[in-house]
């Protein structure tokens, strides 16, 4: 990283040393050396076997001797890296282990290395698992394995591991024997390894750790995730005023570019992806290859952060967050945010979408972060052309969104693509637009799950077969969840040994045929003693407690094992104790074995991580489906029983659903369980929390009762919360009951009080949510105030609006067929595809509204206020339009089969594809003031060349000349003429 001097002495870039092998007649070079320790390891421990291999070669024989100092060093280490990997192996390979070295003229593989040449200059000192000498060792270490009877799958992921392994040991030879080494470089050398300069050590020893994260083992596999990566495919939008262009390209090079411009006026990178697109390992692996690499004539200092682990508190300044992080991981840079460095700084923030404050989540602590983040990169950036820090951002959809806001630059977002993509899909956007395709769009036609299942059976030893992909392929249910790289991972995974059984379809069922092979297999797996008193439920349970316990922290991937304690029951603890005699690293370990993996600890409490976001999700979503299996159970037997207690119920729904609010995420898995549920009970869920809505609405929450179930004693605003997000869970849940049961709910008294709850209280958190749900038909709403009202999808068919104020209210897709309107105040309204067929909307103010693809067939509107409205692809057949005012309107595409347009304004009215066959009342003169061409004129004819012309110059009508009348034959009598009355 930069050059620091101490003081009085001048930074000089250090001469490069040419290490040579060093010439003792009786010492063995690497490969004898690492037989004799494959032989010892295969009888002892590695700690014993080292130093009888190696003759305990120090570095204080050769003092003053730096070539001999530095060949011991790199000796000593790589010996080390292999050694540690082959004691990993002892328990895998013990009969292979012995025969290392056996028919293999070692004594020619260490000849070949001794003609190696290897400079120590600053180059090796940054990446030295990256140097022509590691890539020799590795080389000719897999044909040494393979002669010894390994598996050229653990072969490859044995060499796959030595430069990390070869790193992280030079360091930690380097720091184990300062004294002997510091005359390897004389102190005006400076290099990140050089002891007077600490804080080059340690971004030395950042950058190994890096290394490490980005191979990180999948899961319960012994190969690292590069073994199975897959170079992801990304878009960027540029979005002007007529269109959308959308360049396609792979997500590193177009970062590698914004990374070579380095612009001060560009210094924010946010990409996004679904759950498991790979956005995570994404920043793990960028950030690792491009450590100390130039781009733009610069060196970058790159720093990780993954923003959900515990140390890494967003309560502390970002610089001291990042510091904390990097602490915890035994990383200790003294400033790692420096903005006085001499070189430029890339900071990766991960995972935006898992922040948490104080134990609150959601998007106002996002926003809170990203002030933050802006505010740091504005301090380093302003005022300057080159970037002195980059920060690249990733999340899901909605985190991302918020990031989205802040950065004000469409081209600065990128979006992953999945494994399988459907390019016209692509080619929509959001709000509707058309995007054109630019860059690399060749990328699109590719298939990147073949790929994948191909690098996945060779890091397997071709188990499951590569013909896994042609069947998978062939069943287009499993293309969402095979189309994202974690989600395709874990359908290989169920898959294993299992080609003749039928495949999950969803993410929820694939988990739920995880955890119960784990919980069947697991036992063998980790060698631990079968545990016959640990039930599938309870082995379940205590997973969902664990989880559920993370999402109450405001954490849904990390949580301290005394939080999870304090949820289980009696029994439960004391099922733990007894596990835990068994165990001797903890049943904690057992039971996370495959899913959990231990994160450190936090504030003198172990930690435990999930390996992934969404199943945290899954085992919190199975909670919250058996709780409301048990209250609707409970709603049902009251029938008869009379043991349901409305305080007592919404008490148990607050405990649960109260400290933190449910997320998209969650309420999809929920949907999931719902499904698998079967519809037997998901009306049973429907009517309980109809139930206690209705009392909510009532009586409001009992959160005088929640005083003593709430730690810390609770403020009021404490306990408001919890009531909040109690009460938006029960919408929640009933919007998943609607979505499975296509049945809406009536709310009792929540007609009267409409504007209190939905206008009112539940504003903000549902802003984003549909109240499709909702059955308010027939519902008396005249003269209301429902300003801003968020009602989309609700069903108001019928219900009496006449005179009520609407204004910008939210009423996309909602259904207001046969409604009265008249006389409402809806300006702004957004009535996108909503059904207002047969609806009375006379003299209705609807200036500026949002009608698109809005169904107004049959609808009365007349001298109803229409000007600037947007109507476009909107049914209007047989609508009454008499007097209204239509002025500046949209009405592209729109259908106006046979409507009543007599006396309509329809000045700069733009009737472009509109459909006017049958239209009565229009004239030419109306027509003439209208834009656009018609799709279909009334006469069903499209309309002629200059059509406006020829209605504004019509025809002179030019008369007819008389035609002179054929005499009569001469055999036909002349008419006499007819008799004229006399005069007077």
């Amino acid at each position: 990283m930069s050059e620091k001097t101490s003081p009085g002495v001048r930074a000089k870039r250090p001469t490069p040393l040419l290490l040579k092998p060093l010439q003792v007649s009786d010492w063995p070079g690497l490969f004898q050396t690492l037989t004799k320790l494959g032989h010892d390891l295969a009888k002892m421990e590695f700690d014993a076997a080292f130093p009888g291999a190696t003759k305990a070669l120090s570095y204080v024989e050769f003092k003053n001797r730096p070539q001999e100092l530095a060949w011991t060093l790199i000796f000593r280490s790589m010996t080390r890296a292999v050694g540690r990997i082959l004691a990993w192996c002892r328990k895998k390979i013990p009969v292979q282990l012995a025969r290392l070295g056996i028919g293999v003229d070692v004594s020619r593989l260490d000849a070949e290395l001794d003609n190696i040449d290897v400079s120590i200059d600053q180059e090796f000192f940054d990446r030295p698992g990256a140097s022509p000498y590691v890539r020799q060792v590795c080389w000719r270490l897999r044909g040494w394995l393979i002669a010894a009877g390994v598996s050229d799958t653990l072969a490859d992921n044995i060499i796959g591991r030595v430069p990390r392994d070869f790193s992280v040991l030079l360091s930690d030879e380097w720091l184990k024997n300062q004294d002997q080494l510091k005359d390897l470089l004389p102190e005006h050398r400076k290099t990140p390894f050089t002891p007077a300069v600490e804080e080059e050590f340690e971004w030395a020893k950042c950058a190994a750790w890096l290394q490490e994260q980005a191979d990180r083992r999948v899961f319960d596999e012994e190969f690292g995730v590069l073994a199975v990566y897959i170079p992801l495919r990304t878009y960027a939008d540029r979005d002007d005023a007529s269109k959308v262009t959308r360049t396609i390209g792979m997500v590193e090079e177009m970062l590698d570019q914004w990374l070579e411009a380095g612009r001060a006026d560009d210094d924010v990178r946010v990409v996004e992806g679904d759950p498991g697109a790979g956005k995570s390992t994404l920043a793990r692996i960028y950030a690792a290859d491009r450590f100390g690499r130039t781009f733009g004539t610069r060196r970058w200092r790159v720093l990780y952060s993954p923003l959900h682990h515990p140390a890494f508190q967003t309560e502390r300044p970002l610089a001291e967050a990042v510091k904390a992080y990097y602490e915890d991981v035994n990383v200790r840079l003294q400033k790692p945010l420096d903005r006085e460095a001499t070189d430029p700084t890339l900071l990766i923030l991960d995972g935006l979408d898992e922040l948490s404050r104080g134990g609150h989540v959601g998007l106002d602590v996002i926003r809170t972060f990203m002030a933050e983040v802006v505010g740091l990169k504005n301090a380093w950036n302003e005022g300057r052309k080159d970037a002195r820090l980059l920060v690249l951002l990733c999340g899901r959809p909605i985190a991302a969104d918020v990031a989205k806001r802040v950065v004000r630059r469409s081209e600065a977002v990128l979006y992953l693509l999945p494994f399988v993509i459907d390019k016209k899909a692509l080619t929509q956007t959001v709000d509707g637009k058309t995007a054109d395709l630019s860059g690399r769009t060749t990328l699109l036609d590719t298939d990147q799950r073949e790929e994948w299942w191909d690098k996945y059976a060779t890091a397997r030893g071709r188990t499951p077969s590569p013909e896994a992909y042609q069947d998978i392929k062939k069943n287009p249910v499993l293309e969402p969840i095979t189309a994202q790289p974690l989600l395709n991972y874990l359908v290989a995974y169920v898959r294993e040994n299992s080609e003749g059984t039928k495949l999950p379809e969803n993410l929820c069922s694939i988990y739920a045929v995880l955890l119960r092979r784990v919980y069947d297999r697991g036992w063998e797996r980790t060698q631990v003693p079968a545990v016959d008193k640990l039930e599938f439920s309870e082995f379940c349970s205590l997973l969902e407690e664990m989880a559920v316990a993370a999402w109450h922290a405001g954490n849904t991937r990390s949580i301290r094992v005394s939080a999870v304690q304090e949820r289980l029951t009696p029994k439960q603890r004391g099922r733990l104790l007894e596990l835990e005699k068994k165990v001797e690293d903890g049943v904690l370990r057992l039971l996370l074995g495959f899913f959990l993996r231990p994160r450190g600890q936090d504030r003198g409490d172990e930690l435990y991580e999930f390996t992934h976001k969404s199943f945290a999700e899954y085992l919190i979503a199975r909670r919250l489906a058996g709780e409301l299996d048990r209250l609707a159970q409970d709603w049902q037997d009251s029938g008869s029983r009379r043991r349901w207690n409305d305080e007592h119920a919404l008490v148990e729904w607050a405990k649960l659903f109260g400290p933190t609010r449910l997320d998209d995420d969650i309420v999809r898995f929920v949907e999931e369980e719902g499904k698998r549920s079967g519809e037997h009970k998901v009306p049973g869920w429907r009517e309980m929390l109809a139930r206690l809505l209705e009392t909510v609405v009532r009586d409001g929450m009992p959160m005088h009762v929640m005083i003593t179930k709430i730690k810390p004693e609770p403020t009021f605003r404490e306990m408001d919360r919890w009531a909040l997000n109690a009460e938006v869970a029960m919408l929640r849940g009933l919007g998943v009951c609607f979505s499975i049961l296509g049945v809406r709910t009536r709310i009792v008294g929540l007609d009267s009080r409409l504007e209190e709850w939905v206008r009112g209280r539940w504003f903000h958190p549902m802003t984003d949510q549909s109240y499709s749900f909702l059955d308010l038909q027939g519902a008396d709403f005249q003269g209301r105030d429902l300003r801003w009202a968020n009602l989309s999808g609700a069903k108001l068919g019928g219900a009496n609006l006449a005179k009520a104020n609407l204004a910008k209210a939210n009423l996309f897709v909602a259904s207001l067929e046969r409604a009265n309107l008249v006389g409402g105040h809806l300006v702004r309204a957004n009535f996108k595809q909503a059904n207002l067929s047969g609806a009375d909307l006379e003299q209705a103010n609807l200036e500026r509204a949002n009608l698109v693809g809005a169904n107004l067939s049959n609808a009365n509107l007349s001298n109803a206020n229409l000007s600037n409205v947007n109507l476009q692809r909107a049914n209007l057949e047989r609508a009454n339009l008499v007097g209204a005012n239509l002025s500046n309107a949209n009405l592209g595409g729109a259908n106006l089969g046979g409507a009543n347009l007599t006396g309509t304004n329809l000045t700069g009215t733009n009737l472009t594809w509109a459909n006017l066959i049958g239209v009565r009342g229009i004239t030419p003169e109306q027509l003439l003031e209208t834009t656009g061409d018609p799709a279909e004129m009334m006469d069903g004819h499209p309309p002629e060349n200059n059509w406006r012309q020829k209605l504004a110059s019509p025809r002179k009508r030019v008369p007819r000349k008389r035609k002179t009348p054929k005499l009569p034959a001469s055999n036909t009598p002349t008419p006499e003429p007819p008799e004229t009355a006399a005069p007077g």
